[in-house]
C-alpha cells in the first residue's frame, strides 16, 4: 500500500517561438521515496515491508495560431520495474518475436507459354505463385518466433465440507494424518481438513523406493451429495524414495491429485463438472456474503476458470526503466474540441462511493473524444475507443452532455456498443452544486448503483462524506458504504482522520518544506502504511 498525502506539481514554463503563435511548454515532475510498514500473518508486531522510490515527468505543450485555432498535447514519462507487452498471435498461438526479411532482389527464369511453346519474357514476370501464395520481388516475409505457449488455461479451486465417506484408495486429510482420521472418514465422519489424495504406502524404509499405482475412479461422497471423482482417466503410478541417509522411514505419504465435483447432488460429475479442479476438504468451510457478513456452511464449492484472452505478459527487469504514458492531443476552435489519447475516459459523471462509474471507455486502443458548446451552457460529447481488430459493431463508444446552470451543474453518461450499437449498454447520472465553501453531490448508475457527496471547508478545516449502496452483482458485495475523512493544515503541517462503514479508521500526517513534502500514515482496513518523502518541481 502507498499511502500519500498530497501529490501536487510545481510546474516550470516555458515558452518557444517557430510555429504560427507562441507555444508554450510545462516541464515538472516528482521524486517519491518510502517504505512500506504493516502488520502480516506470521508477525502480530508492526514491521517494514518494501521500500519504493518512483520518478515521474510531466510535459505539456500548447499554443494558438494567428487564426485563433488552440492546439496542444502532453505525456508522461515514470519509471517502473515491470513493463506490460502484447504477444504477436498467429493461427491461434501467441509468439515473444516476429522476423521479417525483405523478400527476393529477382526472379531468375526460363519459361515458355504452354500452348505454342513460345518463350516468355522473365524481366516482365512480377509475381509467381508458390505454394498456393503469390511470392514478389517486393515482398516482406515474416516469420514468428520463440512461442509463448505457458497461456492460461480453465483451472478450478474446490471446497467440500460436512461428512463424507470415500471409497477405496482415496482419502481426504493432511499429509501427516493419522490411522484414526482415516477411520473416521471411511466410516462417515466428519472431513478432516486438507486435501483430497489417494492413499500411498503406510512407511517407506530408509534407503527404500516404492512405487505407487491406482485405478481412477475413485470417489469421496458426503452426505449431502457432494461427490469429489479422481478425474484421471488411467492408472496413477509414482515412485518415492527414501534418501539412504534418513534415519527413520517415510509415514503415511499422500499422493495428491486433482478431482472434479458434482455441484447438485446428483451423483454423478457430468451435468456440474468442474474440470481440472483442486479438490480441498474439512469438516465446514467458510463463505463471506455480498452484505459482508461469514457463515459456517458445508456443501461444495468451487472458484472457476481462468480467461486466457486477459492474460497481459510482463518483463520483469533488474532495474527499473522509463515508460512514456497518457499521451494526447487536442485541437480546439469554434467548432468544439477534438482530443486523442491513450489514456481511460470516465465521461463527465464522477464517481462517488462506487456509483456513477459503469458507463467508462477503458482504452484498448487510439480512444478519440469529441466535445462541443451548447445551448444554455450545455456540453455535451461523444467518445469512441478504435481498438485494434475490433469490428465496427463492437467498437465502445461514449456519449452524453454536462450542463452548467449557474453553480449547479447535471451530468449523463451513456455507453453503446459491446455488442451493438444501437443498444444501450450501461449509464450514468451525476448532480453536483457548489457554493463557498460548500459542495453535494448525487450520482446513479445502470447497476442501481446511488452515492451522496458533501464536502465542507472553513478556516482551514475541511471534512469530505461519502454515502451510498453498492454492488447489486453477483459475487460482489452489497449494502450502504460510508466514509468520512476530516483534514486540517498549519504552517505546513497537515493531519487527516478518516473513518469507513466498517468502523476502520486511518490517519495521515505530512509537512511541508517548500517542494519537499514529508508524510506517514497508517490504514486500519489495510493493516498497513508508509512513511515517505515526495519531491515535487
Amino acid at each position: 500500500m502507498k499511502f500519500h498525502l498530497i501529490a501536487g506539481s510545481s510546474l516550470v514554463g516555458v515558452t518557444t517561438a517557430g510555429f504560427v503563435g507562441a507555444v508554450d511548454i510545462t516541464l515538472g515532475g516528482s521524486i517519491d521515496l518510502g517504505v512500506e510498514f504493516g502488520v502480516n500473518k506470521s508477525n502480530a508486531n508492526l514491521t517494514f515491508s518494501d521500500s519504493y522510490n518512483s520518478i515521474a515527468l510531466y510535459l505539456n505543450a500548447a499554443g494558438t495560431t494567428d487564426a485563433g485555432l488552440k492546439y496542444g498535447g502532453s505525456f508522461s514519462l515514470g519509471t517502473t520495474a515491470s513493463i506490460e507487452f502484447n504477444p504477436y498471435v498467429e493461427s491461434s498461438v501467441n509468439y515473444l518475436v516476429k522476423a521479417t526479411v525483405e523478400g527476393a532482389s529477382d526472379i531468375m527464369a526460363a519459361l515458355y507459354n504452354v500452348s505454342g511453346g513460345g518463350a516468355v519474357s522473365s524481366p516482365d514476370v512480377v509475381a509467381v505463385k508458390i505454394n498456393s501464395s503469390w511470392r514478389s520481388v517486393d515482398d516482406v516475409r515474416t516469420d514468428y518466433l520463440v512461442s509463448a505457449a505457458p497461456s492460461f488455461s480453465s483451472s478450478n479451486i474446490c471446497k467440500i465440507a460436512g461428512r463424507g465417506t470415500a471409497s477405496s484408495g482415496v482419502f481426504a486429510g493432511p499429509l501427516n494424518s493419522t490411522n484414526a482420521e482415516e477411520a473416521a472418514l471411511v466410516s462417515g465422519g466428519y472431513l478432516p481438513v486438507g486435501q483430497l489424495a489417494v492413499m500411498g504406502s503406510t512407511t517407506v524404509a530408509a534407503g527404500a523406493t516404492e512405487t505407487i499405482s491406482l485405478a481412477a475412479g475413485g470417489s469421496l461422497v458426503t452426505t449431502h451429495g457432494a461427490t469429489a471423482q479422481i478425474t484421471q482417466t488411467t492408472n496413477l503410478t509414482a515412485s518415492f524414495a527414501n534418501p539412504a541417509a534418513a534415519t527413520a522411514a517415510i509415514t503415511r505419504y499422500h499422493f495428491l491429485v486433482k478431482g472434479a465435483v458434482d455441484m447438485d447432488g446428483g451423483g454423478a460429475v457430468t451435468n456440474d463438472t468442474v474440470t481440472d479442479a483442486l479438490v480441498y476438504v474439512g469438516p465446514f468451510m467458510e463463505v463471506q456474503m455480498a452484505s459482508s457478513t461469514t457463515k459456517l456452511v458445508v456443501g461444495a464449492a468451487c472458484v472457476q476458470g481462468l480467461n486466457d484472452s486477459d492474460a497481459a505478459y510482463y518483463l520483469d527487469n533488474v532495474s527499473k526503466v522509463m515508460t512514456a504514458s497518457d499521451a494526447s492531443i487536442y485541437i480546439e476552435g469554434g467548432f468544439g474540441k477534438l482530443t486523442l489519447q491513450t489514456s481511460d475516459y470516465a465521461g463527465s459523471v464522477s464517481a462517488i462511493a462506487g456509483a456513477g462509474d459503469q458507463a467508462d471507455i477503458s482504452a484498448d486502443g487510439l480512444v478519440v473524444v469529441g466535445e462541443s458548446v451548447g445551448l444554455l451552457g450545455a456540453n455535451p460529447f461523444v467518445a469512441i475507443d478504435l481498438a485494434p481488430d475490433s469490428a465496427l459493431g463492437q467498437l465502445e463508444l461514449l456519449t452524453g452532455a454536462s450542463v452548467n446552470l449557474g453553480g449547479l451543474i447535471a451530468a449523463f453518461d451513456v455507453k453503446v456498443g459491446s455488442d451493438d450499437l444501437i443498444a444501450v449498454d450501461t449509464w450514468d447520472l451525476g448532480v453536483d452544486y457548489a457554493l463557498g465553501g460548500l459542495s453535494v453531490g448525487f450520482a446513479a448508475d445502470s447497476n442501481n448503483d446511488w452515492g451522496l457527496s458533501a464536502s465542507v471547508a472553513s478556516g482551514g478545516f475541511a471534512v469530505d462524506a461519502e454515502f451510498g449502496a453498492t454492488g447489486n452483482e453477483d459475487h460482489t458485495k452489497s449494502g450502504l458504504v460510508y466514509s468520512v475523512v476530516g483534514a486540517t493544515s498549519l504552517n505546513g503541517f497537515g493531519i487527516s482522520l478518516g473513518l469507513d462503514q466498517d468502523l476502520k479508521t486511518s490517519f495521515g500526517v505530512s509537512y511541508d518544506i517548500g517542494a519537499l513534502n514529508l508524510y506517514a500514515g497508517y490504514d486500519v482496513a489495510d493493516e498497513g502504511g508508509a512513511v515517505g518523502a515526495a519531491l515535487s518541481f
